[in-house]
């Protein structure tokens, strides 16, 4: 039976809708979706379609519709976190692993989901939590075609609306620059030609995560549009032929799999 989801937060500018899996007795991993959409809309492709084929995993999934554009960093980044501790407190409640809560971001969500994983630790989150970091720690990451850097190969769109054009914090969001040894592990796709977020930001995260001997594994398609959410029929825009790629689907398998083993 398809779960078409219940909102349990909507608060300070976003929402978290549940999508809970019948897991029997046994608590069930959780994953957080970040849906993509340049920071300036929310991808509707890469939110519900993509929870429930977790939920037919056995995997509970939350989908988070987070502030865009005119709204700025850190903003984002505290809404995140608080969906984090939110569901790590009622893990009870959701029959949920409070040691077992992935990220997953598509594009911008990906630059969301990266951006807890790395710096999740960082001083200004913990003045806006004031809370143990503990709590809205990530166990893990999952990153499909995230934007990631500011530099050269940067998705322009995401840092404007992210930053408002100011400049003196990109270095702050360029997360290659960011990853620390307690950064969690993590799982990051991307295709090759990519037009739109270059497969660059992916090559640069994983650098920067092989510098600190992070865990980590990757998976680049040669092919395949940006914005592919699930590859797939489900996700597909309307007669788009580009948004299913068979080959690019298995990501979702491997990732499933991924998932179980952390």
């Amino acid at each position: 039976m398809e779960n078409n989801g219940k909102i349990i937060m909507s608060k300070d500018g976003c929402t978290l809708t549940a999508y809970l899996a019948v897991s029997g007795n046994k608590p069930a991993r959780a994953v957080i979706i970040c849906p993509g959409g340049g920071y300036g809309f929310i991808s509707s492709r890469e939110g519900a379609p993509v929870a429930e084929e977790l939920n037919k995993k056995g995997i509970s999934a939350f989908v988070l519709e987070y502030s865009v554009t005119p709204v700025r960093y850190p903003k984002q980044v505290f809404q995140l976190a608080s969906a984090v501790k939110h569901i790590r407190d009622n893990a009870g409640a959701y029959n949920i692993n409070s040691k077992k809560i992935t990220l997953m971001g598509f594009s911008a969500g990906g630059h969301l989901a990266a951006t807890l994983a790395t710096q999740w630790q960082q001083d200004y989150l913990y003045d806006l939590m004031q809370c143990s970091a503990a709590d809205y720690r990530p166990n893990s990451a999952i990153l499909c075609y995230p934007v990631i850097t500011g530099g050269a190969y940067a998705h322009r769109g995401s840092f404007d609306n992210l930053l408002g054009g100011d400049l003196t914090r990109l270095d702050s969001v360029s997360l290659e620059k960011c990853v620390t040894y307690n950064c969690p592990p993590i799982f990051i796709w991307h295709t090759l030609d990519d037009t739109v977020v270059p497969v660059e930001n992916s090559l640069l995260l994983i650098s920067a995560l092989r510098q600190k001997n992070i865990p980590f594994e990757a998976h680049l398609y040669p092919q395949g549009v940006h914005g592919l959410s699930l590859a797939a029929e489900i996700t597909a825009d309307g007669d788009n032929p580009d948004h299913r790629n068979p080959h690019v689907a298995s990501w979702f398998g491997l990732a499933v799999k991924w998932i179980k083993n952390q």
